[in-house]
C-alpha cells in the first residue's frame, strides 16, 4: 500500500488517490481504513509495537474532508474518520499546529453521552492534540469542558 522505502513523490501520489477516494461514497470507508493503516504502519507487527513513520506531508489538508464526514449521520463512517484522525494526530501531530482550534471545536461536538465509542475516539484525538500542544490551553478549553460534563465530574 504505502511503504517507508517509496520516494516522497510516490507517497504523495498514493495519498492524493486516498484524498480523491474520500469524496466517493462507495470508497470513502475503505480510503479511511487505508489511511489509518498507512499512518499506523504496523507492517504485520503487533499494534502496540513502534514502527518507522512513513514520511507523509500536508495531512492538515484532509481536515475539511474529515470534518464533512463527521457531520454525516452514518455512525460507522464517523468511527472510521475518528480512527484515522487518531492515527494522524498520534503519529503526525506536528502537522496540525495551525488547526488546533478548529480540530478541538469539531471534536467537542462529538463528545456526548449518546455514543460512548464515538466519544472515546474523539477524546483520544483531543488528548493527542493536547499532548502535542500543551501551551495552547485556551484552544483546549471547549473539549476539556465537554469531557468533564460527560464524565460527570462537573455538574
Amino acid at each position: 500500500m504505502c511503504h517507508t522505502k517509496l520516494k516522497q513523490q510516490d507517497i504523495s501520489q498514493v495519498i492524493q488517490i486516498y484524498q480523491d477516494r474520500l469524496g466517493n461514497e462507495l470508497s470513502r470507508e475503505a480510503a479511511l481504513q487505508g489511511l489509518t493503516m498507512i499512518a499506523n504502519n504496523h507492517k504485520g507487527q503487533a499494534k502496540n509495537s513502534v514502527t518507522e513513520v512513513i514520511p507523509l506531508s500536508n495531512l492538515h489538508n484532509f481536515l475539511p474532508s474529515f470534518f464533512d464526514l463527521l457531520k454525516k449521520s452514518q455512525r460507522q463512517l464517523n468511527l472510521y474518520t475518528l480512527e484515522c484522525l487518531e492515527a494522524f494526530t498520534r503519529r503526525y501531530s506536528n502537522q496540525f499546529s495551525g488547526q488546533i482550534g478548529q480540530l478541538q471545536s469539531e471534536l467537542s461536538k462529538l463528545i456526548d453521552d449518546q455514543d460512548v465509542q464515538r466519544t472515546t475516539l474523539a477524546l483520544q484525538v483531543a488528548t493527542n492534540v493536547i499532548s502535542a500542544y500543551p501551551k495552547n490551553k485556551d484552544k483546549h478549553q471547549e473539549v476539556l469542558h465537554k469531557a468533564a460534563l460527560v464524565s460527570g465530574t462537573e455538574l
